[in-house]
């Protein structure tokens, strides 16, 4: 897949360079949110299931969460091992400790995390 630089907003928003916010990103860019919305969004649903609150929308969220809040938007889960290469609507790819905004067959992240590892466990889409 194509790499496109994408920090979703974050840097515009006043957030650092270096930060564990994929979900919060990979929303932003799904959505078209700004980075601010796609934030208070991501830490309101974590406020809503997380008793030990152990996920932050710019440290990282939980498994488990991440499901909750994707599901909550209405995505639908497909589980694959294979990227999808014909797909025209926007997903995210659920990848080993990180997801990211694709469309189209281009990723759009912070960073080429397919350089580093190509295994994903599925997507979500609308």
């Amino acid at each position: 897949m194509k790499f496109n630089y994408n920090d979703g907003g974050r840097l515009s928003a006043g957030y650092s360079i270096y930060t564990k916010d994929c979900v919060t990103r990979a929303i932003s860019l799904l959505l078209g949110w700004d980075y601010l919305n796609a934030y208070e969004y991501v830490n309101k649903i974590i406020n809503k299931v997380e008793r030990k609150k152990v996920s932050h929308a710019t440290i990282g969220v939980s498994n488990q969460t991440t499901k909750k809040i994707f599901s909550e938007l209405g995505l639908k889960w497909i589980k694959t091992n294979k990227i999808p290469s014909r797909l025209k609507k926007p997903i995210i790819l659920n990848m080993v400790n990180h997801v990211c905004f694709a469309k189209n067959g281009e990723v759009f992240d912070t960073h080429d995390y397919f350089k580093i590892n190509k295994r994903i466990y599925g997507y979500w889409i609308f």
